[in-house]
């Protein structure tokens, strides 16, 4: 709870309007004071003169005499309104800092309406509107949801303004403004460079700039001060641009202001830089953090690619703001993603499936075709440290959001490949070449072999590597009791096929044969085998030569899948397999349908 308020009012030769100000100021408080209900709140008055050269001092002076809660301080000359504002906050006690300049008005229940919205503290059975005594009758006033730092409230301005520049000047002036001190004190004050003192304005403007970022402001548009234009002030020099559209206004000041906005402009960055590292390593109490607007702090944080403070702050803010879930949440989908990117390309795929998934997890409204990037990142981490099956439904699900993600479809028949491979206990040697062509190629020889079904099934498979294409074949297509499939291979098989062919359902319907090729080949009855695969590259002739020889033990309507490979370590192209290949197609053209060229063909023999 706060216990004290004070009232800043930096004033600098304004005897004939001071006095006025004043009287509006003790207004305020006598209202406060009759208004208020709760614990006994102390009320203070800091004027801080900025070596005024007119009666200003003599009369505020003489004002306050027999004022205790009036402190008057001087400056020996005008240092500029941020740093007399400083000057103040350093020297008030108030737990509420208002911030009020010498020529303005406020008017009687400002005081009142603020502290009691910073002072709100919500509770179960708590009261959540209250009845504003103004001038024109009984106001409703709405209280917010949590804590806040900061409110803003309408400012009264006699001379019209265009609509859009009067909310901006509402949004930045500091008359209808009060702050919590510890929220004050973080943010440090105004801006004390000699630039704004040349610039003559935009302290008001820094100071908004930080605060924002950092706190939960509570805006209400009931017109608490007034706004004064006088001769010379920031509202005269500039009246003619806040009467003109935003869109239409010129800026026609001239360079050497110019470049003073410049320099402005990068003394607030680096400011806000600075606080924002601050804030990552200085501890903060949980009265603190309820203060803070996680949303625009961690936006913040997430354009300055900062994901892990981003998150921390959003993960933060859930449990203090629930209204706000639903923007959290997709600022913790974001920050996940793309530290998860980060962590993706050094490599460093568990910390990266992790983030991904921790976004996919917050449940995230957001486009179906960024949640589907999300779950296709979420994917590919988890396929590279080899968990298939844990991947496949976030590629299914990446899918299913977006089905245009040429990407994810491109990969997903390799993954459910992978996957099916992996739970099967498999273990390769290496991976597959040419994993996508040889995925096609499996999909002609299932829709070609099972619709109507070839019984009974005969396979030859020339070339056995490791087992994967053994292993695919027994699972899938050697399904029915009389299917068999005959192995060649010049030399035994090897422990790793072996082992392979016996994880899966049928090893007893593979029979492995090792010998000279051509004569394995020669001693088979021609015309007997439905599915031939050769995955043997070797020299264009003896490519050639087996593939006549496989070509007479093919059945009609039979299909040859060949292994092409991608490059040749042989300098001769005219001995490359591909050459042998591509000469088979050529010769048998007429005898011969390619039904999927790629780099693993399916040929089907249409004729003898």
């Amino acid at each position: 709870m706060i216990r004290s308020f004070s009232v800043i009012v930096p004033v600098l030769n304004k005897e004939n309007e001071i006095i006025r100000t004043l009287e509006s100021i003790e207004a305020s408080i006598t209202y406060f004071q009759h208004h208020y209900r709760g614990e006994a709140v102390a009320a203070e008055v800091v004027v801080v003169n900025e070596g005024s050269s007119d009666r200003t001092l003599e009369r505020v002076t003489h004002f306050a005499q027999h004022k205790p809660h009036y402190q008057i301080i001087s400056h020996f000359k005008s240092l500029g309104i941020g740093s007399a504002r400083n000057t103040g906050a350093k020297v008030a006690r108030g737990d509420v800092l208002f911030f009020f300049d010498g020529d303005d008005l406020m008017f009687p229940p400002h005081i009142y309406l603020c502290f009691r919205v910073l002072n709100h503290h919500p509770t179960r059975g708590a009261e959540s509107t209250f009845p504003l005594e103004c001038a024109h009758g009984i106001e409703p006033i709405t209280l917010p949801p949590t804590p806040v730092a900061m409110i803003r409230t309408g400012a009264c301005i006699q001379e019209s303004l265009h609509p859009g520049w009067k909310q901006a000047v509402e949004n930045t002036i500091m008359q209808n403004f009060a702050i919590r001190r510890e929220c004050h004190e973080f943010i440090e004050g105004f801006p004390e460079s000699p630039v704004y003192k040349q610039l003559r304005c935009c302290e008001d403007i820094a100071y908004n700039f930080w605060a924002v970022r950092f706190f939960k402001l509570y805006q209400i548009r009931l017109e608490t001060v007034e706004y004064i234009r006088y001769p010379g002030n920031a509202l005269d020099r500039q009246l003619k641009k806040f009467q003109t559209p935003p869109e239409e206004y010129q800026d026609d000041s001239p360079p050497e202001q110019q470049v003073l906005r410049q320099l402005r402009l990068q003394i607030e960055r680096e400011q806000l830089t600075y606080l924002l590292n601050k804030f990552k390593h200085q501890a903060a109490s949980p009265e603190f953090l309820v203060l803070l607007n996680p949303i625009a702090l961690a936006n913040e944080y997430l354009t300055r690619q900062d994901y892990e403070a981003a998150i921390a702050v959003a993960e933060q803010g859930l449990i203090h703001e629930p209204h706000w879930r639903a923007e959290l949440v997709n600022l913790l989908a974001v920050a996940y993603n793309n530290l998860g990117s980060t962590y993706q390309q050094q490599k460093q795929y568990g910390a990266a499936a992790d983030c991904f998934q921790r976004a996919i997890a917050n449940n995230p409204q957001i486009a179906p075709t960024d949640l589907a990037r999300v779950c296709f990142n979420a994917a590919i981490s988890l396929k590279e440290q080899n968990k298939f099956a844990e991947a496949l439904p976030y590629l299914q699900r990446a899918v299913e959001l977006d089905p245009s993600f040429t990407t994810a479809l491109t990969e997903l028949p390799r993954l459910r490949y992978q996957a099916d491979m992996a739970q099967a206990g498999y273990v390769w040697g290496q991976p597959l070449p040419q994993m996508d062509a040889y995925l096609k190629a499996l999909e002609q020889l299932t829709s070609h072999l099972t619709t109507p079904p070839m019984q009974p099934l005969r396979i030859l498979q020339i070339g056995g590597h490791d087992g994967q294409l053994t292993c695919w074949l027994v699972d899938h297509l050697l399904t029915a009791d009389t299917a068999k499939l005959l192995c060649l291979d010049p030399s035994p098989p090897v422990p790793l096929w072996q082992a392979n062919l016996a994880k899966t359902r049928f090893p007893h319907k593979v029979r492995s044969l090792s010998g000279v090729l051509q004569a394995l080949l020669r001693s088979l009855v021609p015309n007997s085998y439905h599915l031939i695969c050769l995955t043997h590259p070797t020299h264009a002739s003896k490519q050639m030569e087996l593939l006549c020889l496989l070509w007479g033990l093919l059945q009609i309507e039979g299909l040859l899948l060949v292994e092409v490979p991608l490059e040749t370590s042989t300098p001769d192209p005219k001995s490359a397999p591909q050459t042998a290949v591509e000469a088979f197609i050529h010769l048998f053209a007429p005898r011969i349908k390619v039904l999927a060229p790629a780099d693993w063909l399916v040929l089907q023999k249409v004729a003898t």
